[in-house]
């Protein structure tokens, strides 16, 4: 934000008007200078956040050390450049958890210090604005803050607080063992000669826990059923690059009837088929890795087909600290990975699982869906190409989600929404956390919203800095709905908007205490009336609306904070 200043005093060279936006935790100001600043004086400006005040801004840029001001050379900024903002968790994994912050606005920064549960637990360097907590137990709750301590010993007010449950250490397995070329008298070819379904699924189920299952390099396996990882602890899955592939939409048919080696009663449940046949499925367990799988459907070229919809690529029934990451996932009929209770399991959710760093494309529903679940973690994926949503966090019934983030994710080429929460109205979803997300090649629509008048049983959801670089949002109608929310924060996010709409960028509807503050959404007024066309809604209660950018030529806000 301050690079945008200096770039709009440093283009004043003629007599004109500039008009700067300051963007602080104390809030945000607008503020005029008249005159160019190479040589003419202007008077002192009253903002909410201090006072911009001085003469020719023709000298070094400055800050003042105790971060109340930042100066352009004789022009005087003053306000709460100090304080960090934007406290979040980047990751929670194998016992470890990363906070990011956005850094002081003032140049004098010597130190940060992070708190946790309100005791201080480490000090970084002022240039730093991420710290790693490797002293968490897993399954405790921790609370976390900082602050700023300038060059002066000046210590700055206290940041936001964030709240984490730190998972499991996700070690999988240590005792190698190596798919063989035939298993109980059933071959296993890696050359997608044959179907492996039935004899892979039996050679797997029957490996002990602690193992490492490893493919054969670059094989090629041909995968008409579910291959089936069940009940394990301490078990990877390795694919080491070989691709699992089906030529077909339903299964072979002697996998329906077969008994598994390790498991008298375990059968392939074909009742849903062959729209909910999955390529692999991960049932309960508890510290199960799914690793370097190159998964490929027969949905070539990709297209959206209700009866076959549930196909996914990886399903997690469950699973409970498992990890699945570095996985390709092409041409399958539905999700790219699916998370959902284990219903055969006393409905079983799963919990403290980690989705990163796959790449999901060209597939046949949404990339990752979420039906059910605490303390999931989704980053560092791309997805894109899904001829519904990016993301979809819908309870199928009247279940419960807790702590499920989205953090760091490269998507694009939804022909639905970026993010869709449509599923059941009695559904409790809480602590969701969608940050730092960077949205290409189409418009970050969002659809929030359960069908019908309901009391809200979303609390405590956050979209915090996502970023759509490209593409302009023109539908009147918003593209973030929200229907039943509360404690709803929208902070940070950065979408064009189209300025000939009637409707706000932003419809809420039946929500409490809602948070909008601080977004780029250039082109939301309306340009009839002038006036700021942010949001818009119904049965809405405590709403702070301000500091959103809806004009970038004339640095125009919708309010002052």
């Amino acid at each position: 934000m301050l690079k945008r200043i200096k770039k709009l005093l440093s283009e004043n060279v003629q007599p004109v008007i500039a008009v700067i936006v300051i963007l602080s935790v104390a809030g945000i100001g607008i503020y005029t200078l008249t005159g160019s600043h190479a040589t003419t004086p202007y008077a002192s400006i009253e903002a909410p956040n201090g006072t911009l005040s001085g003469g020719s801004c023709a000298q070094a840029n400055s800050s003042a050390t105790d971060g109340s001001y930042v100066k352009f050379g004789d022009c005087t900024i003053t306000g709460d450049f100090f304080t960090p903002t934007d406290l979040y968790v980047a990751a929670d994994t194998a016992g470890e958890i990363d906070l990011s912050w956005r850094p002081s606005e003032s140049s004098s920064i010597a130190s940060y210090t992070i708190y946790r549960d309100n005791n201080v637990i480490a000090t970084v360097s002022g240039s730093n604005n991420t710290y790693t907590d490797s002293g968490v137990t897993p399954g405790a709750v921790y609370r976390y803050s900082l602050t700023a301590l300038n060059n002066q010993n000046v210590t700055s007010g206290m940041s936001n607080i964030v709240s984490i449950t730190a998972v499991a250490p996700q070690i999988g397995g240590t005792n190698l063992v190596t798919v063989p070329a035939s298993f109980d008298n059933m071959s296993i070819p890696s050359d997608c000669s044959a179907d492996v379904t039935v004899p892979l699924t039996d050679f797997i189920l029957k490996q002990k826990s602690n193992s490492i299952v490893q493919f054969a390099a670059k094989g090629c396996y041909e995968v008409d059923g579910t291959i089936f990882v069940a009940g394990k602890t301490n078990f990877t899955i390795d694919g080491n690059g070989a691709s699992f592939k089906t030529s077909t939409t339903n299964s072979a048919a002697d996998a329906a009837n077969t008994t598994y080696a390790d498991n008298p009663t375990f059968k392939l449940d074909v009742s849903g088929w062959p729209r909910t046949r999955a390529m692999w499925m991960v049932i309960t367990g508890d510290n199960t890795v799914i690793k370097n799988l190159n998964i490929v459907g027969p949905n070539n070229p990709n297209v959206y087909d209700p009866d076959l919809e549930a196909q996914a690529g990886i399903y997690l029934q469950g699973a409970v600290n498992c990890l699945v990451e570095n996985n390709t996932i092409r041409y399958v009929y539905g999700d790219g990975i699916g998370m959902e209770v284990a219903y055969e399991s006393a409905n079983l959710a799963p919990s403290n699982d980690t989705v990163a760093n796959n790449h999901i494309n060209y597939i046949g529903r949404q990339g990752i869906s979420v039906t059910a679940g605490s303390n999931l973690i989704i980053s560092n994926n791309s997805i894109y190409n899904t001829p519904r949503s990016i993301f979809d966090v819908e309870p199928d019934g009247p279940l419960t989600l807790d702590n499920i983030q989205l953090l760091d994710n490269v998507v694009g080429g939804a022909r639905l929404s970026f993010f869709a929460d449509e599923g059941d109205i009695n559904a409790n979803i809480s602590n969701v956390t969608v940050a730092g997300n960077t949205i290409n090649g189409m418009v970050m629509n969002i659809g929030a919203s359960p069908q019908g008048t309901v009391s809200p049983k979303r609390t405590n959801v956050s979209f915090l800095n996502n970023n759509d670089p490209d593409y302009v949002a023109g539908t009147p109608y918003g593209f973030m709905l929200f229907n039943g929310y509360s404690n709803l924060r929208i902070i940070g996010n950065f979408q064009q908007v189209a300025s000939n709409r009637t409707g706000g960028a932003v419809t809420i509807d039946n929500s409490q205490n809602v948070t909008l503050q601080y977004n780029e959404f250039s082109g939301a007024y309306n340009q009839s009336t002038n006036a700021p066309n942010v949001y818009q809604g119904s049965a809405i209660t405590g709403v702070s609306s301000c500091g959103n950018l809806i004009n970038v030529t004339n640095a125009r806000i919708d309010g002052k904070c």
